[in-house]
Parts: structure tokens; sequence; C-alpha cells
């Protein structure tokens, strides 16, 4: 049996983008999110990603920080 191909596409935009952003200040917990989780992605040939994220008890999710650290390992 030869597995089936699957062609999708994903319509993005930039402001699709904007319509998801919210209005809170960087490391700011907007009010009725209850835990914050944070996270590092290395990648070595590029950089360090880091992200805070706070959620809401129905998972809701708002990104409260992130940052790309360049970095160059050998």
């Amino acid at each position: 049996m030869s597995p089936v191909k699957n062609t999708y596409s994903i319509d993005i935009s930039p402001n699709k983008v904007l319509t998801k952003i919210s209005e809170h200040r960087e490391c700011e917990v907007p009010d009725g999110y209850l835990f914050v989780a944070g996270a590092i992605d290395l990648n070595t040939s590029y950089a360090a990603t880091a992200a805070l994220v706070a959620f809401k008890p129905d998972t809701t999710a708002a990104v409260i920080w992130h940052e790309t650290f360049p970095i160059n390992i050998d």
C-alpha cells in the first residue's frame, strides 16, 4: 500500500496575524490568565529563541515575551 499524498495550504496574511495580537504590555500577564510557561528553542545554525506564554483555563494563550538571540556554535 502506497502513502496517500495530501496537498493543502494555509491562508495567512499580516492582517490576519494582527487580528490575533492583544494589547497587553510585554511581560505583563493579562487578567484571567492563570499559568505561565517558558521555553527555549536552541537552533545551533541560527539562534536561540525564548518565549513566555500565559494561558487561561480554557487554553487561550498569549505570548507575553519573545526574543531571539543570534548564536554561533562551532
